[in-house]
């Protein structure tokens, strides 16, 4: 019982975090492209889809792998998370070096601009990764605080820019102080001076954890980004706007992942202490629960996609609805695809799952390349779909074939992981 009401504490802050961030950032989205032109729109988008290709050197798979780490070293949480700490500094470090060398080979109308969106990534990363303190220590409602106000501030500068009818660099510039006074409150609630230093006997076992997260993000990052490289490259931005337009609609879906979450430091806890009945239940119900709730949700998206486009986007955006189902129905597959993911990671089999995303990514990459130049942004509709599917299908056939693991989703007899 302590665990349950845990974990729903948690996740109604990390709902209230993200729902204040999500649900900003997709009022931000509306208004900049009913602002903007298309084409000005898409521009938006292309950077801060090939920035967040790079940004993800910086990300590792450090999150869950810390998360896991502190779930098992609660008394020295502390230390570890301080250590740790270096290893993502230098990692970013790395990134922005990479950014600006392919902003180099960039036209120079957009190289600023994504610059600019690199910058404002790599501080949303860091704050992010700090926030982690937060959820391991069930603090949670510190989370909802950084993400709520740095969030606040990022649509006052958004609005004022475009009040004052400024450029897309002035409200990239906009993203980086917003980001930038998320950092700084992050550091300063958590309340204690961090000690970084290199610990090689943390930073080795954690990079060397990390590197399959990091290509298995990498896939992810690709399903959501490759498709706005290749729709700009076959079709323009102003495809890519459109495109762009359907793909923000997902945004609910993201705001509905708080509940992994919230839920991965407690079953990383279940699954170290071998609580494996107290894991299974807590798996079943949550997704019959995700199952009860999103399914209707994808029916009514089939039915009526051009009306919720032109509600949310206005009549300029209305030819993207015919993409709208496959990615809302992509989101559905996606958010139960997470729990089989989440299992994988906490029993310490990432390059399992590293290995899935990749096949995954291949199939999604050979399915764009013939689809796009034909029917653009629809074939990238229809591929994320076409790969969300088949992910599905592979982790869940091959979590129901492994004793170990099927013990944490099915009845029977369990063994340790």
């Amino acid at each position: 019982m302590a665990v349950t009401t845990t974990i729903a504490r948690n996740s109604l802050w990390l709902f209230l975090a993200e729902g204040s961030n999500k649900g900003i950032l997709f009022v931000i989205t509306i208004i900049l492209a009913r602002h903007f032109t298309v084409e000005e729109y898409g521009v938006f988008g292309f950077v801060f889809s090939i920035m967040t290709l790079i940004a993800m050197v910086a990300d590792f798979g450090l999150a869950n792998i810390t998360l896991r780490e502190l779930a098992k070293t609660r008394n020295e949480a502390t230390r570890y998370f301080d250590d740790a700490i270096f290893l993502k500094i230098i990692l970013s470090v790395t990134a922005c070096l990479i950014m600006s060398v392919v902003g180099a080979f960039l036209p120079p109308g957009i190289r600023i601009l994504a610059m600019l969106a690199g910058v404002a990534i790599l501080l949303e990363g860091m704050t992010d990764y700090l926030r982690i303190a937060f959820r391991a220590s069930d603090r949670s409602q510190f989370e909802a605080v950084i993400k709520a106000v740095t969030a606040l501030i990022l649509i006052g500068l958004v609005i004022c820019a475009v009040l004052l009818r400024l450029s897309l660099v002035h409200v990239l510039m906009g993203y980086i102080v917003a980001y930038s006074l998320g950092l700084i409150l992050a550091i300063r609630l958590l309340d204690r001076r961090i000690k970084i230093s290199l610990n090689l006997a943390v930073v080795r076992p954690l990079f060397i954890e990390s590197w399959p997260m990091f290509l298995g993000i990498i896939c992810i990052s690709a399903y959501g980004q490759i498709d706005l490289l290749l729709i700009s490259a076959f079709c323009g931005f102003a495809e890519v706007g459109l495109y762009q337009a359907a793909y923000k609609l997902l945004f609910g879906f993201q705001l509905l992942r708080v509940i992994h979450m919230a839920m991965f430091p407690k079953l990383a806890a279940l699954h170290a202490d071998g609580d494996f009945a107290g894991y299974r239940s807590m798996m079943q119900r949550s997704i019959l629960c995700s199952l009860v709730s999103l399914v209707p949700v994808g029916i009514i998206t089939c039915f009526f996609p051009e009306e919720i486009v032109r509600l949310v986007f206005g009549q300029e955006y209305t030819s993207a609805a015919s993409a709208l189902p496959f990615l809302i129905w992509s989101g559905i597959l996606s958010f139960v695809a997470s729990y089989f993911s989440s299992a994988l990671m906490i029993a310490g089999r990432q390059r399992i799952w590293l290995m899935m995303e990749f096949l995954v990514l291949v199939l999604l990459l050979v399915v764009e390349v013939i689809l796009i130049p034909g029917i653009g942004f629809m074939g990238a509709a229809i591929a994320t779909f076409v790969g969300e599917a088949v992910f599905l299908l592979i982790i869940f056939s091959w979590v129901a074939k492994d004793n170990k693991l099927r013990g944490l989703f099915f009845s029977g007899d369990q063994k340790e992981c």
